[in-house]
């Protein structure tokens, strides 16, 4: 039962019909993007009401500093339960907004050598996070949410 419930996870996140696989953008010039494959909620996340999660790595380098920016779609059963985890995970160098029964985050890591690393939410990233957002909003319009 519990490969069954694993399988139908990864296709509500993959089958593009469902619409999740579309609210990624495309990066942007100069931007490479790293594919993380979808993850079914433990069961603390499960009792929040979340379904599933899927994120997408969008990285460049740029001399001596490397970026990274990591948008995540998480699914909850209700839109209630998107805002209430988006307003508990809000936080200045993240990027959060709700789109129905989804919740679009991002967030970003500046490396730089000599330097270290450091969360930073740069204007690349905030830009990556509205477009998934405009996304989902997008598949709210078109009927692709249950809600």
């Amino acid at each position: 039962m519990k490969r069954l419930a694993a399988s139908l996870a990864v296709l509500l996140w993959i089958d593009p019909a469902s619409g999740a696989e579309e609210m990624f953008p495309p990066p942007e010039p100069g931007w490479q993007m790293i594919i993380e494959a979808p993850e079914l909620p433990d069961a603390d996340e499960r009792a929040l009401g979340l379904l599933g999660s899927a994120a997408r790595h969008y990285t460049r380098a740029r001399g001596a500093v490397s970026e990274v920016c990591t948008i995540e779609l998480w699914s909850f059963a209700k839109p209630a339960q998107a805002e209430r985890v988006r307003a508990e995970l809000e936080r200045p160098d993240w990027w959060g907004r709700t789109a129905g029964t989804h919740l679009v985050l991002a967030h970003g890591v500046r490396l730089e050598r000599e330097r270290g690393s450091r969360s930073e939410l740069s204007s690349p990233c905030t830009r990556l996070g509205e477009a998934a957002h405009a996304r989902a909003l997008a598949t709210l319009r078109t009927g692709g949410d249950a809600q």
